[in-house]
């Protein structure tokens, strides 16, 4: 049914012609890809948004009843955001 309404789409252009050899097009449901949904890297800041959905613009948090700022302005934060998280975690225990 796709390839009906490409070459459909492509015989109303004047100018695009269709190339030999053709590329393929292959459409898969997730009972193909398993992984995918489950991947996640595991860098401190993914982490942090993650885990506190209540990220501001702006990059405040609230934690523990005070608002901490996770921006370029806090040095830690600049430090430990592109770290993996348990680098991350022996830093701060360090």
């Amino acid at each position: 049914m796709l390839h009906e309404q490409f070459e459909e789409f492509y015989e109303g252009q004047n100018r695009a012609r269709i190339k030999q050899p053709r590329g393929s097009l292959l459409i898969l449901d997730r009972t193909f890809d398993l992984i995918s949904p489950v991947a996640h890297d595991f860098f401190y800041q993914t982490n942090v948004v993650d885990i506190k959905d209540g990220v501001e613009i702006d990059g405040s948090v609230k934690v523990d009843n005070k608002i901490v700022h996770v921006n370029d302005q806090d040095e830690l934060w600049v430090q430990l955001r592109n770290m993996h998280f348990l680098e991350a975690f022996t830093y701060v225990n360090s």
